[in-house]
């Protein structure tokens, strides 16, 4: 039988007992709460920094293509901002001046830094850009081809003045040959269909090789054939020795006849090159017309002519 005053006892003590185990659920939610507003509190906005710099150079390609290069360099900084707090927070939550500035500073010698490194690579890279666009071709001079006197495919006079102050790709034809001229001329059509663009400076001459039979309406029969722009190829015929001295004396071409070829064809001996002549007159290269590689270097040479020299007069006259 238990005591009543026991009994009371035991009642206080588990109304105790229950008391401190409901006030538990409401001490548990403080708790929580507070995490809550800490994780509100330290929400963050973002604060970008973006620091571009840009070179552009242009470069023409052999083929008269004409390349943009630029170089960019683009650094951007995301910069977490606590935002502005409520005066009622606890001033430990704040961070302090001391804490702050190290950072900003950071941050400041971080952009200094990429800034001066853009600054000293773009120019790096723009400079050999440059100069390879402005170069002017390293190219041998092979001498003067002297004054001369001919005739063209349409009847015209074809005479030095009509090539001084531009630059010329010359060839070496006759009509009568069926091996290596029409290749040869094939080649030549192609040139002068792959630079329209300096078509006003680059101009192209045939040779004929055997001029007492390429007659000038001969001549314009065989430029129909391969869609020759009179005003901008020319082929030309003369009096045979007058001719010879400037193909071969001039120019280094053989063009001598050794015997007749099996069809009845005269057997015409001369090399298969095309020569760079520049503004000036002055023979600046031959190239084997059988080497694809040796004709897209007279391309890029013949185009490097044009834009890195001035029109002007021919050479002076020998005295």
């Amino acid at each position: 039988m238990n005591h009543p005053g026991a009994t009371d006892a035991r009642l206080a003590r588990r109304s105790r007992s229950t008391a401190a185990t409901r006030a538990a659920p409401g001490a548990r939610a403080t708790d929580t709460a507070t995490d809550t507003d800490t994780d509100t509190d330290t929400d963050t906005a973002t604060a970008t920094v973006t620091v571009t710099a840009t070179a552009t150079a242009t470069v023409t390609d052999t083929d008269t293509d004409t390349v943009t290069v630029t170089v960019t360099d683009t650094v951007t900084v995301t910069t977490r901002v606590p935002p502005a707090r409520p005066s009622g927070m606890v001033r430990a939550m704040t961070p302090s001046a001391g804490s702050i500035a190290p950072r900003a500073r950071g941050r400041t010698v971080v952009l200094v830094v990429v800034a001066i490194t853009i600054l000293i690579a773009i120019p790096a890279i723009a400079w050999p850009l440059w100069v390879a666009q402005h170069r002017t071709p390293d190219l041998p001079d092979y001498g003067v081809v002297p004054a001369f006197a001919f005739t063209d495919q349409t009847g015209a006079p074809f005479t030095n003045a009509a090539i001084d102050g531009k630059v010329v790709i010359a060839n070496f034809i006759f009509t009568r040959c069926d091996t290596v001229c029409p290749v040869s001329t094939l080649k030549m059509a192609r040139i002068q269909d792959d630079t329209p663009e300096v078509a006003d400076d680059l101009k192209l001459v045939s040779f004929s090789v055997d001029p007492v039979y390429d007659t000038p309406p001969r001549l314009a029969e065989y430029a129909t054939r391969f869609r020759a722009d009179a005003a901008r190829w020319r082929f030309v015929t003369g009096e045979h020795e007058a001719l010879r001295k400037i193909v071969e004396d001039a120019l280094f071409i053989t063009m001598d006849q050794v015997g007749v070829q099996d069809n009845g064809q005269p057997n015409i001996v001369h090399q298969p090159h095309f020569i760079l002549i520049d503004r000036q007159r002055h023979i600046r290269g031959f190239y084997d017309s059988t080497d694809p590689i040796r004709l897209e270097t007279l391309r890029r040479d013949a185009r490097e002519l044009v834009r890195t020299t001035k029109p002007g007069p021919g050479p002076a006259p020998a005295p």
